[in-house]
């Protein structure tokens, strides 16, 4: 019955993921939507790269949440809200919030902040079925703290209670300085602190995977991981160091300005058309 229902789901959700001028495309190929749920429900933690407020991003993410759910029992993990604000989100899985009090309910102007039009369909998703949501980031103080400080600054009993930490990942380091240098140029003891809030941000949301599944309890629970692409792209990021702790099937969706290698699957801008020639009169 679930594999029906997963059928029957996929069916009503194909055209509003794939509406617009956004498509899938795996191995330079373009990807049916059916193939990508295949290939979701065959993972244990999908990962879908966003685009903070693209709208077609949150109708992929709240597409697929809706066929994993049809197929066994779903927790949608979010970087948008910091540990500290899982008791209003547990109170969204046991629908005790309104759709209305929603936004208020999970502070979302002050946490997030980003259009709430663009996320609202994939959370009012999980309190319409009862699909737990999960805290992911760090406080928002502590990355701050090491930002502008460096670990080196913190407190021992601090820097005791921090998820492990992996500084030495050639690939994840070199990628994300040179996106952090290409946004804003800084000399290289500010790029290296910039680099640990970043890891720290990236180990954070790791570990908060791992213990969203032990917290659940559910047999074959998967986890749909929702959280900006440059912390998924290549693996290097959150994929990478949940790997480390729960090295679990795996699909990575990376959305937007993405290319080849950045993930299993693409999520893109289709190309425009060809335009067919004028007749010439001439």
């Amino acid at each position: 019955m679930r594999a029906l229902a997963c059928l029957a789901l996929t069916a009503l959700f194909v055209q509003p993921a794939l509406a617009g001028d956004h498509a899938l495309r795996a191995d330079g190929a373009p990807l049916a939507w059916e193939r990508l749920v295949a290939r979701a429900t065959a993972a244990r933690v999908v990962y879908v790269g966003e685009e903070h407020g693209a709208a077609a991003h949150h109708r992929l993410q709240r597409d697929l949440l809706a066929a994993l759910e049809a197929a066994g029992p779903v927790v949608l993990a979010c970087e948008y809200f910091p540990r500290s604000l899982q008791p209003a989100l547990d109170r969204v899985a046991r629908g005790e919030v309104k759709k209305e009090e929603l936004r208020a309910a999970l502070r979302w102007d002050e946490t997030w902040g980003h259009p709430w039009e663009a996320y609202a369909p994939l959370l009012e998703l999980c309190l319409e079925r009862r699909i737990p949501i999960v805290a992911l980031n760090a406080e928002r103080e502590l990355v701050t703290r090491v930002r502008k400080q460096g670990l080196a600054a913190l407190p021992l009993e601090e820097l005791l209670a921090l998820p492990r930490m992996d500084l030495g990942s050639e690939p994840h380091r070199a990628r994300v300085k040179r996106q952090l240098e290409k946004v804003h140029p800084m000399p290289p003891e500010v790029l290296e602190r910039y680099y640990q809030a970043f890891t720290l941000w990236d180990e954070a949301m790791a570990e908060g995977v791992v213990d969203a599944v032990l917290r659940d309890g559910r047999p074959g629970v998967r986890v749909l991981v929702v959280a900006g692409v440059a912390h998924v792209q290549t693996g290097t990021g959150i994929p990478d160091r949940v790997a480390r702790r729960w090295p679990a099937p795996r699909l990575i969706v990376a959305c937007g300005g993405v290319g080849e290698g950045d993930g299993d699957v693409l999520f893109v801008k289709a190309p425009a058309p060809a335009e067919e020639e004028a007749p010439r009169w001439y």
